[in-house]
């Protein structure tokens, strides 16, 4: 029994021995609130000056952080998407020379600038997709955008190619009858 007493004596004193002091909030006669503790010096409030360096060199780095980690995103984009283009059109340039036709070279250009977008678009529509339902794994659901933004895309770029071919052989015909 002497134990238990001597346990909760010692677990409590510390409680007592940290305790605050009595505070007393006074009114002067210019009608400011202050606070003044019973000893009668100016209570200080911890919470006015709590400002830690550390914290603050912490938010700094976890800013710089994310504002390089973007940036570093965003120029891999624009490089990929950059190399992508170039690659179109040289391959478009290439096929035009080679088949002696502007309007080849332009066609190949048309259909892969509308399959690399539909690429794109296809798989980011589809994982959009997929995080709200839930339906595949991420893997299927990325095969799945890929393969449908690719066909897409061609499908497009083909329809896009007649369209303009129809419309550049008006502008012709239409030409061709104003100088007659």
């Amino acid at each position: 029994m002497k134990s238990y007493i001597l346990i909760f004596l010692l677990s409590v004193i510390p409680l007592f021995s940290y305790a605050q002091e009595d505070l007393i909030i006074t009114t002067p006669a210019d009608t400011t609130l202050s606070a003044t503790s019973n000893s009668g010096a100016n209570f200080h409030d911890p919470d006015e000056d709590s400002y830690s360096p550390l914290l603050f060199f912490i938010f700094i780095a976890t800013i710089v952080f994310i504002i390089v980690g973007v940036l570093t995103i965003v120029f891999i984009g624009l490089l990929i998407l950059g190399l992508l283009a170039a690659g179109i059109l040289s391959v478009s340039i290439l096929v035009g020379y080679h088949q002696r036709s502007i309007e080849k070279g332009f066609k190949v250009f048309l259909i892969s600038t509308t399959s690399a977008m539909g690429l794109i678009f296809g798989i980011s529509l589809i994982w959009i997709f997929n995080k709200v339902v839930h339906w595949w794994t991420l893997q299927t659901a990325l095969l799945i955008g890929s393969v449908s933004g690719l066909l897409g895309g061609v499908f497009i770029g083909f329809i896009n190619s007649f369209i303009i071919g129809k419309l550049i052989l008006f502008i012709k015909n239409r030409n061709n009858k104003k100088s007659t």
